[in-house]
């Protein structure tokens, strides 16, 4: 094998296609890390072929870095809460971007991203610390954008697919989002979506089709302590991480220990699916008490309320501004035909509030999900 050789492989991403290349030996490990995200296509559309291209370079990221720091025509945007990046054009149709600041991971100056029309060359510097995850990132944005500007919303919800049915588990952080999903899972041995973000692609005559977007999944303490699975599962993982008996015991904590989609899906005896269509809108109210598990079905207006509160199309609470791949509309345009969409949907699917202490034991939610199911699907 020489030093030079590369290879090419497709990546799915709902129904978008992007074909990657890389180094033969850093392309083999990506293709793991990819497929602890990504379950493969639906082809259900055809939304379009990317190219993306990962070089590992240090010259020219430095180089890339250093001109577009002292360039005139240089636009910085925060585009992740504490991450800014430059964008400067490079010729009649290409653009540069390059990362000024990273209070998030200490990703400054690692890595620069050059597109041109639908090409995408990711250069890689060696200090980057995130070399097999950036990839996941890029390809994160161009399926969101992409989606957005062929007319889907973006919820901020968790999703699985149950015997083909789709169910989305809506709501803000720490309503309890990820555990009532791992208890969905563990109930029922469906297969995950995604924990935090959904797609919602036009309507198919009668069905809405879920969509996964490709995250990891982040774990608190209690729910780590709740579910032996998952205890299991960072355990085993290679990667560096935080203990789990090092996580705040703190009901609604941001310091969360990771596990990949892959990996939280096994752990709870699941499976990985990109698609499904949406049956049921479970919204959690979990709190940090000895609540006995209840449960409401809520009016579509009440459904409208909970899932326009967590539309996150145009505006994302983390990913603030698209940067690989811009809209194709306004954000006001974007904004109207969401709400639109979302008030259609709130009147046909059904929507089942849960309120559940989690000083509770956890096999008593997943035997209370088992209930609600029996009886909306």
């Amino acid at each position: 094998m020489s030093a030079g050789e590369r290879t090419s492989w497709p990546v799915h991403l709902g129904d978008l296609t992007v074909t990657m290349s890389g180094p033969t030996q850093w392309a083999h490990e990506q293709r793991t890390v990819l497929a602890d995200f990504l379950p493969g296509p639906i082809g259900r559309h055809d939304l379009g072929h990317l190219r993306l291209d990962v070089h590992h370079d240090d010259h020219r990221v430095e180089q890339l870095t250093s001109a577009a720091t002292s360039r005139t025509d240089a636009h910085r945007r925060e585009t992740i809460p504490g991450v800014t990046m430059i964008e400067v054009p490079d010729g009649p149709r290409a653009r540069v971007l390059t990362v000024a600041v990273d209070a998030l991971e200490g990703e400054a100056s690692t890595h620069a991203i050059r597109i041109t029309d639908d090409h995408i060359e990711l250069l890689i510097h060696s200090a980057s610390r995130r070399q097999q995850r950036l990839p996941l990132r890029v390809l994160r944005e161009a399926m969101i954008r992409t989606y957005e500007n062929a007319g889907a919303t973006l919820l901020h919800a968790a999703g699985a697919a149950v015997d083909g049915v789709g169910i989305a588990v809506c709501g803000p952080r720490a309503t309890g989002k990820t555990t009532t999903l791992a208890a969905l899972l563990t109930a029922t041995g469906g297969d995950l979506l995604s924990n935090d973000r959904l797609l919602l692609p036009p309507r198919e005559s009668d069905a809405q089709p879920l969509v996964a977007v490709p995250l990891p999944v982040p774990l608190a303490r209690g729910t780590v302590d709740s579910v032996a699975g998952l205890r299991s599962a960072l355990a085993q993982t290679s990667r560096p991480r935080t203990a789990p008996e090092a996580l705040p015991d703190v009901f609604g904590s941001t310091v969360k220990a990771e596990l990949t989609a892959r990996e939280f899906a096994t752990a709870l005896g699941a499976g990985l699916t990109a698609s499904a269509p949406l049956q049921l809108l479970i919204v959690p109210r979990l709190t940090d008490d000895d609540t006995p598990l209840t449960t409401r079905t809520l009016t579509p207006e009440e459904a409208h309320g909970v899932l326009a509160a967590n539309c996150f199309t145009p505006n994302d609470e983390f990913w603030l501004i698209p940067w690989l791949i811009p809209h194709h509309a306004g954000a006001e345009e974007l904004g109207e035909r969401s709400r639109c969409h979302l008030a259609v949907l709130s009147t046909a699917v059904p929507a089942v509030e849960i309120r559940f202490g989690v000083r509770n034991s956890f096999p008593a939610l997943v035997d209370g999900l088992r209930r609600v199911l029996v009886r909306r699907i």
